[in-house]
């Protein structure tokens, strides 16, 4: 799992009211740090299902033969 933990930023207010960070309240960046970790996200499980794709292919065919196709 990857995890962005940033500890500079204070998440409660001066009055001690939790503030509200995020894109339009504070910190950008971290929509680009969340897009990051969800393209590593989305390349981590293609990169997997590949790999067990070939693993499979190795003992099962993955398709029917056209003669199995056509019976049904």
């Amino acid at each position: 799992m990857l995890v962005a933990w940033d500890t500079t930023q204070n998440l409660v207010g001066p009055a001690g009211v939790a503030v509200a960070n995020g894109l339009l309240a504070g910190i950008p960046i971290q929509l680009l740090i969340q897009l990051k970790a969800a393209g590593f996200t989305i390349l981590w499980v293609a990169i997997g299902t590949y790999v067990v794709l070939i693993l499979i292919r190795k003992f099962v065919p993955l398709r029917v033969g056209d003669q199995q196709e056509r019976q049904g």
